[in-house]
């Protein structure tokens, strides 16, 4: 399992571009977790400062029915993850509790590292942090250009 999940934390966006040594030094300070279907990776409002890549599976992040001292009418579903893709990076940059729910569609494998354990590669590399801080600029574009397509979209209708 250790090589699949160093090859897909090399073919994601946000590790693109790094050597592999890095990309291997990364994977050693971070873990491998598994969740059953249906089971909450990150819950909305928890505060938890590490970063997520999903190895296998897919998943759903949502804001839930029960929110941190409220609560909505209707679970909202605001998009999907699946293989490679990376959540948990508001709160991994900001340091604010985690603003929405990850929840596992079906049985996943996700690779999480600690942003203190991020953030001592980051400070005593700087060009391996200009790397992962113009790939997560790029994931933060991409994103955009998608609320504003999804937003276009529904204007029109």
């Amino acid at each position: 399992m250790e090589s699949a999940t160093i090859g897909i934390l090399s073919e994601s966006i946000l590790f693109n571009g790094l050597h592999q040594e890095d990309i291997k030094k990364i994977y050693l300070h971070g873990q491998l977790d598994s969740f059953k279907e249906g089971e909450v990776i990150i819950r909305e409002g928890q505060e938890e400062l590490s970063l997520y890549l999903l190895i296998e599976g897919s998943s759903a992040v949502m804001l839930p029915k029960d929110g941190p001292g409220f609560e909505r009418i209707n679970n909202v579903d605001l998009s999907r993850k699946i293989k490679g893709d990376c959540f948990g990076e508001y709160s991994f940059l900001d340091g604010k509790p985690v603003s929405a729910s990850v929840v596992a569609l079906e049985p996943c494998k996700v690779f999480s590292i600690s942003r203190d354990n991020l953030m001592e590669f980051l400070e005593a590399d700087d060009s391996l942090a200009k790397i992962i801080y113009l790939n997560f600029s790029r994931m933060f574009v991409s994103k955009m250009r998608q609320l504003v397509k999804d937003s276009e979209t529904f204007i029109l209708v």
